[in-house]
């Protein structure tokens, strides 16, 4: 008998779950708040860089990254310096028709850069500790920036801190290392972090699109035209879809105390709030 009432209370108890997700028993309308989102980057983005480093303040890099699922034409971009007083120049710029392959990085350093990661490109004038950095778009208008000052012509948001010190330590975007630099929110401070020692990657490194290991696309290296290539590096979704609606996210129908001790906790997955039901009458 005890065990019969148990059952009946559980299947009760799935009832209610029931009725508040689908609403049948609902009439006040309670306020599901959303979960916050990440805001991917929908452009090409500077993904590591620094002005100074163990070797000094010539000993910088700027690495950049596709974290969109198509291939970028490099030719014609440009990378510009800021000083802190906002006088700008341009540090390099791409001429050739360069494929960056989604999930692909690039990495263009000073010709004091000193790292066991080759660069794939360098520059002759360095960019002061206390300045900013931009990528630049053939139309010249800027896809991403970050400062170190508020004299920088270039940044986003709440500035970075300079970094005065000779060591081997640099700024990377979030969310970082083997999840890749996926994260853009217009705002340096909330987009990199620092780390030590620095993690330099280069357009040999193997390609990762926000935390998905991606195959070597055949060709790589220099395009002969602006045109996708025939065999292209695509993203492989591995996740499940996305939950469009509220979910169960834990439950139990019977704990340490007994048939009572229970619970259920939902939870709204996506980017918007959602009215719940709330059962009445029972």
């Amino acid at each position: 008998m005890k065990h019969r009432k148990q059952s009946l209370r559980a299947l009760f108890f799935l009832f209610l779950l029931a009725c508040l997700l689908t609403g049948l028993a609902g009439i006040a309308r309670l306020p599901a708040q959303a979960a916050p989102q990440m805001q991917a980057a929908t452009d090409l983005v500077i993904s590591e860089f620094r002005f100074r480093g163990s070797g000094g303040g010539n000993d910088e890099f700027i690495e950049i990254y596709n974290p969109t699922g198509s291939p970028v034409n490099l030719n014609g971009w440009m990378i510009n310096g800021s000083n802190n007083s906002g006088t700008t120049g341009t540090r390099y710029t791409f001429t050739t028709n360069i494929l960056l392959q989604p999930g692909q990085h690039y990495l263009v350093a000073h010709t004091g850069y000193n790292d066991s990661v080759m660069a794939n490109a360098t520059y002759g004038t360095g960019i002061t500790d206390d300045g900013g950095v931009a990528l630049i778009r053939p139309d010249t208008s800027i896809a991403d920036q970050v400062g170190l000052s508020s004299g920088s012509a270039y940044r986003e948001g709440t500035v970075l801190a300079s970094l005065t010190t000779s060591a081997d330590q640099g700024y990377e975007r979030r969310l970082g290392g083997a999840s890749d630099s996926c994260q853009d929110t217009s705002d340096n401070s909330a987009d990199f972090q620092l780390i030590n020692p620095s993690a330099p990657q280069n357009a040999a490194s193997p390609l990762s699109l926000c935390g998905v290991i991606l195959p070597t696309p055949t060709p790589t290296g220099t395009a002969t035209n602006t045109s996708t290539p025939t065999a292209t590096a695509t993203a492989t979704n591995t996740s499940p879809p996305p939950a469009t609606g509220i979910v169960i996210s834990e439950f139990r129908t019977t704990g340490p105390s007994g048939g009572n001790d229970e619970f259920v906790e939902l939870y709204n997955p996506t980017g918007s709030s959602i009215a719940i039901g709330e059962p009445v009458g029972l």
